[in-house]
């Protein structure tokens, strides 16, 4: 398993969302150089252009959100973090409602890692750069990407048994 990876992203939203955060970018920007060239309105001009940057650094980095998992545990890129949960850490993954709000009452689901580290509670994780409506046909990304971490989880557990 240790060369095994797997990794579950859509590709479709990550490109719209690129695309909505490089709009964002591209105006705030140029808010933020129309301001500069008025007379008493730096901290205007720094203020959008500031998240402008952020807005482009987004725009970079949304192409690539998605879970990624291998022999080591699961790795989820976000826009604005990473996260690494080692397999040790994890007790447990279902496929569960993407938030107790709107999206979930509406249908939204996601893979949901159970964490226990040390001495700590359990906590749940929720994998919601995977979550989704399931209006397609067939296995949605949520379902196939739990199947596919709880199989993995697996054989992580029957591999670091054995060598122990």
């Amino acid at each position: 398993m240790t060369d095994r990876r797997l990794s579950w992203s859509s590709t479709f939203w990550n490109i719209v969302l690129a695309g909505v955060f490089l709009v964002m970018a591209v105006l705030f920007i140029e808010r933020g150089v129309f301001y500069l060239s008025l007379p008493g309105a730096l901290w205007a001009g720094v203020g959008f252009g500031a998240f402008g940057v952020a807005m482009a650094i987004g725009a970079l980095r949304a192409p690539f959100v998605g879970v990624r998992a291998d022999g080591r545990g699961i790795t989820i890129r976000a826009v604005t973090s990473t996260k690494r949960i080692p397999w040790q850490d994890v007790s447990r993954i279902s496929l569960g409602g993407l938030t107790p709000g709107a999206s979930g009452a509406a249908g939204a689901t996601a893979p949901v890692v159970f964490v226990k580290s040390g001495g700590a509670t359990e906590r749940q994780i929720v994998l919601k750069e995977l979550g989704g409506y399931g209006v397609s046909s067939g296995r949605s990304v949520a379902q196939q990407a739990a199947e596919d971490l709880n199989r993995l989880l697996t054989e992580w557990r029957k591999q670091h048994k054995t060598s122990s």
